[in-house]
């Protein structure tokens, strides 16, 4: 299992008050590298999309919405964000995984293709 960034920054700015550097130099790059990883996962948190666009017809000039709407007012479907950096995707934890089983409906047979959508899906890959 995979840590978490909050976590690994914690650890890091642990390391860096506690070690034991005679110059001091070691202390400052770990708490340089927990500052750099902390701005790196803010820029993340913060990517907003640039507009949302329709799946249905891309062809379309009205296939790109530039306000914040969830769905085409044109066909009613769902809307897809359009990013200038994709946001960063981190993969999911066993927990997570284990839920997604859990929830799977009884009375269906899980399919591995099935089941990599609802994988995609928890995600957010469109």
């Amino acid at each position: 299992m995979r840590s978490s960034t909050e976590t690994i920054i914690k650890a890091l700015r642990i390391l860096a008050a506690d070690i034991q550097s005679g110059d001091g130099v070691a202390n400052a790059a770990i708490a340089e590298a927990a500052d750099r990883l902390e701005e790196l996962s803010q820029d993340n948190v913060k990517a907003e999309p640039l507009a949302y666009y329709c799946k249905n017809d891309p062809e379309r000039e009205t296939a790109f919405h530039w306000k914040p709407i969830t769905h085409c007012p044109e066909c009613g479907e769902k809307l897809n964000p359009v990013y200038a950096k994709p946001p960063t995707r981190n993969p999911l934890t066993d927990d997570e995984i284990i839920k997604i089983v859990m929830n799977w409906p009884d009375d269906e047979e899980m399919n591995l293709l099935e089941f990599a959508r609802a994988i995609e899906s928890a995600l957010g890959v469109n």
